[in-house]
């Protein structure tokens, strides 16, 4: 099964309290990812146990297209989002814009996403 990595504990501590996290990742190598994933989450080095749904919301390349998600992220605001993004991935200019959620906290997310 896919993984999932959150070892940033503003992320994982909004997913753990809310059930869902607005998340920023490396675009996929592949020419068609996945729209819509379930995959396991690994936390500082190794599988916690709980499996999620990711679903690509869209492509980012700069604060501003956080700001409506940032709320939902763990972050305080879009730009400290965004360099923390950089200061994670060093020379990557664009990533992907992941919603994730627990299915069986958001189970009607299922229908529509």
């Amino acid at each position: 099964m896919p993984v999932i990595r959150f070892d940033l504990d503003k992320a994982w501590g909004f997913l753990s309290t809310h059930g869902f996290v607005f998340t920023l990742r490396k675009p996929a190598n592949s020419s068609s990812p996945a729209v819509r994933e379930e995959v396991e989450v690994w936390r500082k080095g190794k599988s916690i146990g709980i499996k999620v749904t990711k679903v690509r919301w869209g492509a980012v390349s700069a604060a501003e297209d956080l700001v409506d998600y940032a709320p939902h992220s763990g972050f305080s605001s879009a730009e400290e989002w965004f360099a923390e993004a950089h200061r994670l991935s060093g020379e990557l200019r664009i990533w992907d814009l992941f919603v994730v959620f627990v299915p069986q906290v958001h189970a009607d997310w299922m229908m529509v996403l």
